[in-house]
């Protein structure tokens, strides 16, 4: 337990400290505590009642340690690599009186409170406040946290470009912007598809602007390098659809299984 001592304590032993500083000499100055990169005390951020961050200058003496730490009845919980101290405040002793006693305290490189911080990873996307299946805050309508907790997850990770995910689908938009960028394509060069005129292909995502799906077959009518392509794509209706911007990481070659879907699938408009 630290050993409580009434308000103004260091006062009293003002000329035993002046002699300690003093003694110091130019080696341990004192005056106003740097500047902390953490919030100010008058932003209204939430900090641990009782508890403050305090940060010794490396030439303090242990004698000016602990008349500081005396002056607010200080116990030192836990000390940080950054040399900083984690201080338990004694009975009677606010957060604010104590941090104001020690912004100019000797040998004192910085004081502040105990900070409540949270990291925080919510998308700034537009349209994220509709996505009640990741976040419900009872929009539209709904059961507030009838939701797979996403904004929780993503304050643990959000992942990164090493993590491949599979998505299980008659196709996706290579071209919307939020996937675009994110869009795995093959490392090795050496696996690289290459068509030539006449190949026939399969589609491998929906293109519903031109009244096409996902496996859909056609026939490769002309090659652009180094990764165009003309495709002409037969529905099962019998008609034709050509198309002349697709590069060849839209199609794959056709396999056997293809066959027999394609001739059941009907005409898919």
């Amino acid at each position: 337990m630290p050993r409580l001592v009434r308000p103004g304590f260091a006062r009293q032993f003002g000329v035993a400290l002046a002699a300690i500083v003093l003694a110091a000499g130019a080696a341990s100055p004192a005056g106003p505590a740097k500047a902390s990169p953490s919030p100010s005390l008058s932003s209204g951020t939430p900090y641990v009642e009782g508890e403050i961050l305090v940060k010794f200058r490396a030439e303090s003496p242990a004698a000016v340690r602990r008349a500081v730490r005396l002056d607010v009845a200080g116990e030192t919980t836990r000390r940080f690599a950054s040399g900083a101290e984690l201080w338990r405040l004694g009975a009677g002793v606010a957060v604010p009186d104590a941090i104001e006693r020690l912004k100019t305290a000797a040998g004192v490189e910085y004081a502040e409170p105990n900070y409540l911080l949270h990291a925080t990873a919510t998308p700034d996307d537009l349209f994220f406040p509709q996505q009640w299946s990741l976040v419900n805050t009872g929009q539209d309508g709904g059961t507030a946290g009838a939701d797979i907790d996403a904004g929780g997850a993503w304050d643990i990770s959000t992942g990164g470009a090493s993590v491949v995910v599979a998505v299980i689908d008659s196709g996706i938009d290579l071209d919307h912007p939020d996937l675009a960028p994110n869009i795995w394509t093959n490392p090795d060069p050496g696996e690289v598809m290459t068509f030539k005129p006449l190949d026939t292909v399969v589609l491998r995502r929906d293109l519903r602007a031109h009244g096409l799906k996902a496996g859909d077959m056609g026939a490769v009518v002309e090659v652009y390098p180094p990764d165009g392509l003309e495709v002409e794509f037969v529905l099962a209706s019998g008609r034709t659809k050509a198309l002349l911007t697709l590069k060849v990481t839209d199609v794959r070659p056709i396999r056997g299984s293809d066959l027999p879907a394609f001739r059941s699938a009907g005409d898919r408009p």
